[in-house]
This record gives C-alpha cells, sequence and structure tokens, in this order.
C-alpha cells in the first residue's frame, strides 16, 4: 500500500504531465495560427492588391512599348497597349472577386526630371460577394534609361498568335488641288464666244472633262441619261486669278449650275497590329479568327461587353447574300487573299492609279483597301481566316490611292461612276476631307435619286467637325464603337453622323497571307456597306432613303444620341 507521500507525488506527476500536454497543445494551436492566419478579405485590401499586380504584369509591357515607339506617339500607344495589356487582365476572377474591365483605355505620360510617370486610365470594377470597389487607373514609373528608343516593331502575343505594329501615319495633304476647279453645266457652252473670252481673260489655260468616258457605259438607260448630263461638265485649270474671282464671274452665266474647287481626299489611317499568318501541317478551327472578331459576336472574352456587337448571326439566319448584290469600294488596291478571292469580280475592277485592269497593292504598307474588303467579303467556314459579313456578296475594287492614300474629286467620281456602270448600287467609301464641295453635293444626290446607296467615313479626329463626303445628305455617315459600345474616342460625331458601327481593333485582311487589327472609323464603313449588302440580297427594290430607314430602325440605340448597327435587327424589320 502506498504512503502518502508516493501518492502525493503520482499525483503532482500528474498535474505536471497534463499542464505540459495542455500547454504543447495550446503552442502547436498558435503556430498553426501564426502560420495559417484565418483569411480576413476586405474589398479595399483585394483592390490594393489586383491594382499592384496589375501594375507589375504592365510594367514590361510598357517599357516594351515606350522603348519601340517613343513617349510622343500616344495614338500607336493606345492601339499597342489595349493588346498586349489584356494578356494581364485574363482572369475572370481574383481570389474569388469577380473582375469586369470596361474601355476604353487612356495613357498619359508625363515626363519628370529623370523619369516617366505612366497614367494607364482604364475602369476595372471588382466584386466580392456584395461588396464592390472600382480602380480608375493604375501607374507606372519608370526610369529614363529604362526606355531606349528602337527600330524595330514591338512584338505582342495575341492568344498565341504573334503580332507586331506597323506604322501607318495619317496622311496629310492640303485639302485642295492647287489651280483647278470644276464646273458643272446645265448645258455645254460649245460655241459661247463671250463665256470663252472670259475664261481667257480669267487665266484659264487648259479645259478638260471631269468623267472619262472609257469608263462609264451605264447599265440601264435611266442611268445613261443622268451619265450623259454628267459628262458635259469640265475641269478648269488656272495659274494666277483668285478662285472667289473666277466663280462669281462665272456664276453670272445662267448656263453655269455650279463653281467648285477641286478637293483631295485620302483614307483615315491609323496604326495597325499585323499578324503573318504561316500554314502548317496542323487542322485549322474553321475560321481560325473569329474568335478575335468580336463585332461579329461579342461574348465579352475579348476584353468587351456582351452583345456589343452587330448580331451577325441572327442576320445569316436570314441571308448571307447574294452573288447578283455587288458592293464597290473605292480605296486602296486588295491583296490576293485566298480567304477573300470568292468575293472579288478582279475582271470588273479597275486602278485609276495606273489606269489598267491590275488593283494589287504595290506596297506591303498598302493594306487600307484589303482590310474594307475583308470585313465585306472574306468567305465563312472555308478553314482559314476570317468570315466576311456579306461573303456571298461580290465586291468591285475601283483602285484610286496608292500607298500615299490621295486623290483628287474626279478621281473618286469617276470611281464612283465605273462602280455604278457596272452594276453596283453600294459604294463603299472609307475616306474624306474636310472641305465642302457643292459639286460633290449635287453628284452624289443624283445618283442617290436613281438607288445608289453610299456610306462613307465620319472621320477620326475626335470632333464634331463635318467630313466629306460623309456629310453630305444623300451619304450614310458612320462613326465608331468600341467593343464596350461606347463611341470610340477618335471618332467624329454630331447630328450629322448617321449611324455608328464597332470600328476598334477590328481584325480583317492585310494582305495575302496576313492579318491584322485596325482602328477607325474607315474600318466601320465596311460593315454598314455588308449589312446594306445583306438588305438588298433580301429585297433589291429598296431605295436609297428606304436602305437608310431601316438601317435605323433595327439599329441598337447605345445612348441618347448614339445608334450602332445591328445586322439581326435591321434584316428583321426589313424582312
Amino acid at each position: 500500500m502506498a504512503s502518502k507521500g508516493q501518492v502525493t507525488i503520482f499525483i503532482l506527476l500528474g498535474i505536471v504531465i497534463l499542464i505540459t500536454f495542455s500547454l504543447a497543445i495550446y503552442l502547436e494551436t498558435k503556430t498553426k495560427q501564426f502560420e495559417n492566419p484565418p483569411p480576413v478579405l476586405t474589398i479595399d485590401t483585394l483592390a490594393s492588391s489586383f491594382k499592384s499586380n496589375m501594375e507589375a504584369c504592365f510594367r514590361p509591357k510598357v517599357i516594351k512599348a515606350i522603348s519601340q515607339l517613343g513617349v510622343q506617339d500616344k495614338l500607336g500607344l493606345n492601339q499597342y497597349l489595349k493588346l498586349s495589356l489584356k494578356e494581364c487582365f485574363d482572369a475572370v476572377s481574383y481570389y474569388g472577386a469577380q473582375v469586369q474591365i470596361r474601355l476604353p483605355m487612356k495613357v498619359e505620360i508625363k515626363k519628370l526630371a529623370d523619369s516617366y510617370l505612366i497614367d494607364i486610365k482604364i475602369n476595372t470594377k471588382l466584386t466580392l460577394q456584395n461588396q464592390i470597389k472600382e480602380i480608375a487607373h493604375y501607374q507606372v514609373r519608370l526610369k529614363v534609361k529604362e526606355t531606349p528608343i528602337g527600330s524595330e516593331d514591338p512584338k505582342i502575343t495575341v492568344g498565341g498568335r504573334e503580332f507586331s505594329l506597323n506604322r501607318l501615319n495619317k496622311i496629310q495633304n492640303e485639302s485642295v488641288v492647287k489651280g483647278e476647279l470644276i464646273v458643272s453645266y446645265q448645258k455645254y457652252p460649245a460655241n459661247d464666244t463671250q463665256y470663252n473670252l472670259t475664261l481667257s481673260q480669267l487665266g484659264i489655260y487648259k479645259r478638260k472633262p471631269v468623267f472619262d468616258p472609257i469608263l462609264t457605259k451605264p447599265f440601264n438607260p435611266a442611268m445613261d441619261k443622268l451619265i450623259r448630263e454628267m459628262g458635259k461638265d469640265e475641269r478648269l485649270f488656272f495659274k494666277s486669278a483668285d478662285y472667289r474671282t473666277i466663280r462669281k464671274k462665272l456664276l453670272e452665266y445662267s448656263f453655269v449650275e455650279s463653281v467648285s474647287l477641286n478637293n483631295l481626299q485620302y483614307p483615315h489611317k491609323s496604326y495597325v497590329l499585323l499578324h503573318k499568318l504561316v500554314r502548317k501541317s496542323d487542322p485549322f478551327v474553321n475560321d481560325e479568327f473569329y474568335k478575335y472578331q468580336w463585332y461579329l459576336k461579342n461574348n465579352g472574352r475579348f476584353f468587351g461587353t456582351i452583345g456589343s456587337d452587330i448580331n451577325i448571326e441572327k442576320a445569316w439566319e436570314i441571308s448571307a447574300g447574294d452573288e447578283n448584290t455587288l458592293i464597290t469600294i473605292i480605296d486602296q488596291g486588295i491583296f490576293n487573299n485566298v480567304d477573300l478571292q470568292p468575293s472579288i469580280l478582279f475582271n470588273h475592277s479597275y486602278d485609276l492609279v495606273d489606269w489598267d485592269n491590275n488593283i494589287f497593292p504595290t506596297s506591303s504598307r498598302e493594306i487600307h483597301g484589303s482590310h474594307v474588303a475583308g470585313v465585306i467579303g472574306s468567305q465563312t467556314n472555308n478553314w482559314i481566316g476570317m468570315a466576311g459579313i456579306c461573303p456571298k456578296c461580290k465586291i468591285i475594287n475601283v483602285r484610286t490611292m496608292d500607298q500615299r492614300g490621295e486623290m483628287d474629286t474626279p478621281t473618286l467620281l469617276n470611281a464612283v461612276l465605273y462602280g455604278v456602270s457596272k452594276g453596283s448600287r453600294i459604294i463603299s467609301m472609307s475616306l474624306g476631307k474636310t472641305k465642302y464641295s457643292e459639286y460633290e453635293d449635287k453628284f452624289f444626290q443624283k445618283l442617290a435619286n436613281q438607288g445608289v446607296v453610299f456610306i462613307a467615313a465620319a472621320g477620326n479626329d475626335g470632333l464634331s467637325q463635318k467630313n466629306y463626303p460623309a456629310a453630305y445628305s444623300s451619304v450614310i455617315s458612320v462613326g465608331a464603337t468600341d467593343n464596350n459600345d461606347d463611341l470610340s474616342q477618335f471618332s467624329n460625331h454630331g447630328s450629322w453622323v448617321d449611324l455608328t458601327a464597332p470600328g476598334e481593333m477590328i481584325l480583317s485582311v492585310c494582305g495575302e497571307r496576313v492579318y491584322c487589327f485596325s482602328s477607325g472609323t474607315s474600318m466601320a464603313v465596311p460593315m454598314v456597306s455588308a449589312v446594306v449588302g445583306l438588305m438588298l440580297s433580301v429585297d433589291s427594290s429598296l431605295t436609297s432613303a428606304e436602305v437608310k430607314k431601316y438601317l435605323l430602325a433595327g439599329a441598337d440605340e447605345i445612348d441618347y444620341t448614339t445608334q450602332r448597327l445591328n445586322a439581326g435587327g435591321t434584316l428583321g424589320v426589313l424582312r
């Protein structure tokens, strides 16, 4: 039998063991709590962490862009960063929070003493349960020495495809041709001695018809009569006299209808991201670039908002075009791209730059016309390239510009009449100028009255200033929207703009085996032209006024002043 002392010792020993065991459990628990603290995640801490991560992701991409483009080239930087920074936002969630990005993106660069401060403004919304936090902008600070200016265009990878930035600066020209004007006659003054004397006194040293008879062989009697009436109009060349003086003197004659300066037209160019397509032995996904054509079907995955598109698949349920529907593209030449070949009527197209039937571009940088044509007529479901909006329509290309990108009024109007004489009722013009021409205005109105539909670009100056021919009443003027249904920063605007269509980061053809992203109201025009092709394929009896009415009736109202093209809606109303 144990003594009281032994019992006491056992009791004390048990207490010590119990205390030691309890202390060990406590310390182990504290250690685990320290190593894995319970998550305390507020929307503010999450947003702060997200912003830091994004800025870290942006940094090398911004360095790369600035080192190649320079800090002054804001247009180029915006174009490049909109695609390259997308990779940083590709995750749909961040630690359980939903991330929503909304364009437009704006990039501002401030030069400090020894560094650049790059402010990237793009609205980001993070949602965690019922908590919402918005981030308005991100900042990246770079030392000047981190951004040496290089010579090669920066590369970018989109969906595993490599693109490079091709610099295509906007052509800056005078808007008129010096020493040349255009006169419209009610009757031709062939034997008017006094008129001929006046021309001589005013210093007119040469007279030439506006329209070349070789180009205009009308397809119906009504058009034949109209073109014959226009055929008497003249280009007058002068050296020293003032235009206003000449105009005033000529308008004193009753047979002179109008006197206008000969204007210069040019395409609205911008930077484009080029992708060289290299065929591999791997099988292609049908229309491999369709997933990048957010303007046809925006599922929200390509840096945009669901539904910010032209609803093309709904339209295709009604029509994909008709080979008897002809669309004339007045622009640069068109490359012999395999995806586009079936749509181009090469034997009916014409080159007004070199005056022959060879419409192929003479430079790899002459891509504007191909890009426009690709949006309209690329074939669908052929396992290559992209999808055009009116793949069964046929395209007539009148090459009026080379890589320099300029033409005058007679060249434009001859191109229009050439397309009309071949049977085309749709004239697509991704070009413009700021000078009004009374002669052009009346010319377009006369043809519109005969059922010809004109579509032209509103311009890329971000202003309300009118661009012509878009602003003429008989022409459908088209502005540009981005992939969030916002009016693009660069797009001209105002009550004179009839309709908008997607025009930002538009993928299309840029060479025989080259595709690219490009931005501008030039890219929005062929979308409207192609939808008009679908409309006339359904009902060829539509007048030009009815076409415009149905386009607007089916369009989506994206704000109280702007309507965006909806192909499915328009064809639904038409049917």
